[in-house]
């Protein structure tokens, strides 16, 4: 059996809780990435089988976003319960789902709502230099957009609950964890961050999606739990959806053609982000005074 044992020491940025005690069975990182890499063929099984028309993420809205959902259930879900499903692994210690603070959770909510703004400005950046590829654009829109209520609520279930999530127990529960115990908290958020970007298999926004990967890790090790950054990625997923789905006028224009998003959004998305991010570190981690957090290095 492949195990690790909760080590009390420190990281580059903070004491691991209390709670993760050195009698909690948790899994070792090589174990943690055989989970990862399970998913991930999971996934590439499901881009053949759209390429080739036997898997409907495109088309009729209802029945794509339907199979978001098994997809992101049985892709996700699947090796997880392989790897707890025997009851090895101490559930809690291994996701780190002990419960946040109420300060933290409004931070992370703060960064959520942040990065509706902001993250199109990275791409429309990066679009300047690297323009997406013909269709691209065009594709991604059709993904997401449901044309009637009930596709909407299936949208909201396949690409924001379910994601928030699963993702996050997958990346900021198990693997940031397994990497934490292994290397630290700073290599731990950097390998969660990056491999979050991968996962999507979707190359051209990698850069984005591995910078959002890389936020959501700091505010799991800031907030001392993977809570928060399950809320700050659903915020923003469920309102990344209704703008896209919402938007007219000038909010049209950088929602769907990655130009430059309008002064006053990325203001807001800024001080979201800023005051989310102020909250998350204030808080600290479960266990841990405010003041201990505030002055804590990293």
């Amino acid at each position: 059996m492949e195990e690790s044992r909760e080590s009390s020491g420190a990281g580059p940025f903070r004491p691991v809780a209390a709670e993760e005690s050195s009698a909690s069975r948790v899994p070792a990182l090589g174990a943690a990435l055989r989970t990862v890499a399970g998913t991930l063929l999971f996934l590439a099984l499901a881009a053949w089988l759209s390429l080739h028309g036997l898997m409907p993420l495109s088309g009729l809205s209802q029945g794509r976003f339907a199979w978001a959902v098994t997809l992101e259930v049985v892709s996700l879900g699947l090796p997880l319960a392989v790897l707890f499903g025997r009851g090895k692994y101490d559930l809690g210690p291994s996701l780190s789902l002990r419960a946040p603070r109420a300060m933290a959770l409004a931070g992370a909510v703060l960064i959520g709502s942040g990065l509706v703004s902001l993250a199109p400005q990275v791409e429309a950046w990066q679009a300047r230099v690297f323009p997406p590829p013909e269709g691209y654009l065009e594709g991604l829109s059709e993904m997401l957009r449901a044309p009637d209520t009930a596709s909407f609520v299936l949208a909201l279930a396949g690409l924001a609950l379910a994601p928030a999530f699963l993702e996050e127990v997958l990346f900021r529960g198990l693997l940031q964890g397994a990497a934490r115990r292994r290397f630290g908290s700073g290599a731990a958020i950097l390998l969660s961050g990056v491999l979050f970007g991968l996962f999507h298999l979707d190359l051209y926004r990698w850069p984005t999606l591995a910078l959002i990967g890389l936020l959501l890790a700091w505010v799991a090790e800031s907030g001392g739990s993977l809570w928060p950054s399950v809320a700050t990625h659903l915020v923003n997923n469920t309102l990344a959806l209704v703008l896209v789905n919402c938007a007219s006028g000038t909010e049209q224009a950088w929602v769907d053609s990655m130009e430059d998003v309008p002064a006053p959004w990325l203001a807001v998305g800024a001080g979201c982000l800023l005051a989310g991010g102020f909250l998350v570190r204030r808080a600290g981690r479960p266990g841990q005074s405010a003041g201990d957090a505030s002055s804590a290095p990293g």
